[in-house]
């Protein structure tokens, strides 16, 4: 497939791909920092909605797994008709799914804030927050459908270019929308950051009316808007893909993109979930410090080390999809053994990162000492599961490039569930509280990995993928 190193290709696919992901990431990031003038019960909002957004990515995803898998397979088989047709179908999947979203969630707001047991304060925050982001659906899930089709092809640099785009102007769009003209006088004295006086500048000028986390879902919305648009030209005009030859949709073809994503989609669905229900059970038992300190943990530490376990990831998925594609097994195998080594070592770097960097990096985001030191407990014992989250995270794309996702569904449901009765024993009962919980995370991330490993070691993949 290749003249260079099995690792020189991986990489080479994997730094956009992970870029892509970091800078997507980024908007949460993004927000966690700019959020901090609205106070401890926004921060703790943000955190908990991050769940139910991740919940919704699973809808969305149903546009995207299948693509990937699909995709790649035609792409390494040389047939450009399937490939282009996979996409558009993938386009229109993703608007329809979007649409979807736009029409049913916002009468799901006030049953997301009951179910997990939030304060009303915090839940006024939560509401406001989903008001937009439900309202925003369209432009969301499209750019998760192109980013997919750009990676199965080994474009993994568009992608990149585009969130760069994107998180341009959601730097810039964020404390326009949050706090407005005039801000109040909680926002932190940040003029030092670059870009802030003009963000300032132009809040004033134009009279904009800060509207705190509705503003911060609206600017996400608006900047992925700008590069899906950008992704839709590309793919029309550079990239041999007309997606205006619309034709009689084949819903078999839709069937088994859905069927390739399904396990995908439950395995995401199943995560969000449960940390859904660890909300409503165990940890709004605790303080809220607590909540704030692990919105800032997951969003930022962990918002960091998962897109760079996820971009190796799909970069084998891609190889490895193209590879079958190609009807090469033995070039899957290379694969295999290049990405585990690349993603494991990314591991333990990020668990050295989670140990001795948090104390660095927690105050940028908060000034309040109780939410600083729940988000450095957090940081310190999630990061003895790193590697596991990697093992688990390059495992798991294999059976996506391959499309062999089935197995996926099962290993998901016990590992995410397992967290449940653990958090509550080690939280409550035995009384760790907050850590608790976090190690009842790491307990069930290493059963996930594990059994991942072990579907990919069986090699059942290798023959039974989903093809297009």
């Amino acid at each position: 497939m290749t003249e260079r190193s099995p690792a020189k290709v991986v990489l080479a696919l994997a730094w956009p791909a992970t870029l892509s992901f970091l800078l997507n990431n980024s908007y949460r990031i993004n927000d966690q920092f700019w959020i901090q003038g609205l106070g401890a019960e926004a921060q703790a909002a943000i955190g908990a909605m991050m769940f139910v957004a991740i919940m919704t990515f699973a809808l969305y995803y149903f546009s995207a797994g299948g693509t990937l898998s699909m995709v790649a397979h035609a792409e390494g088989s040389g047939n450009r008709e399937l490939r282009n047709k996979v996409s558009r179908h993938a386009i229109c999947l993703a608007i329809a799914i979007g649409l979807v979203t736009f029409a049913v969630g916002p009468f799901l707001i006030p049953f997301i804030t009951t179910s997990m047991n939030l304060s009303e304060d915090v839940a006024a925050h939560a509401a406001m927050y989903l008001s937009a982001f439900f309202s925003i659906a369209p432009l969301m899930v499209v750019v998760i459908a192109t980013d997919h089709i750009f990676i199965a092809r080994g474009y993994t640099i568009v992608p990149m270019l585009l969130q760069l785009v994107a998180v341009s102007c959601n730097y810039i769009l964020n404390p326009i929308f949050i706090y407005g003209a005039n801000a109040p006088s909680t926002v932190p004295d940040l003029s030092w950051i670059f870009g802030f006086d003009f963000s300032m500048w132009f809040a004033n000028y134009f009279e904009v009316e800060g509207m705190g986390l509705y503003g911060a879902a609206l600017a996400s919305g608006i900047s992925r808007g700008v590069a899906g648009g950008l992704a839709l030209l590309l793919l029309h005009f550079v990239f041999d893909t007309p997606l205006l030859r619309f034709g009689k949709p084949s819903w078999a073809l839709i069937k088994k993109m859905l069927l390739v994503a399904a396990p995908v989609s439950w395995s995401i669905g199943v995560y969000a979930a449960v940390y859904w229900m660890l909300y409503g059970l165990v940890l709004n038992q605790l303080d809220e410090s607590v909540l704030a300190g692990f919105s800032i943990g997951f969003q930022v530490f962990e918002g960091i080390s998962f897109p760079v376990y996820l971009g190796i990831g799909l970069a084998g998925s891609s190889l490895v999809g193209r590879s079958l594609g190609a009807n090469d097994p033995a070039q899957c195998h290379i694969w295999v053994s290049t990405v585990r080594r690349i993603g494991y070592t990314a591991g333990g770097v990020f668990a050295c990162f989670f140990w001795f960097g948090a104390p660095l990096v927690t105050g940028w985001f908060t000034e309040d000492a109780a939410v600083a030191e729940a988000a450095l407990t957090y940081a310190f014992v999630i990061g003895f599961s790193q590697i596991f989250v990697a093992i688990e995270t390059v495992n798991e794309k294999f059976l996506l490039g391959s499309g062999h996702t089935k197995p996926i569904a099962p290993i998901t449901l016990i590992g995410n569930l397992l967290r449940l009765p653990i958090a509550w024993v080690l939280a409550l009962t035995c009384g760790f509280g907050a850590a608790g919980v976090w190690w009842a995370i790491n307990l069930s991330t290493a059963y996930k990995a594990l059994s991942y490993r072990r579907v990919v070691q069986k090699g059942e993949w290798l023959s039974s993928g989903a093809k297009p």
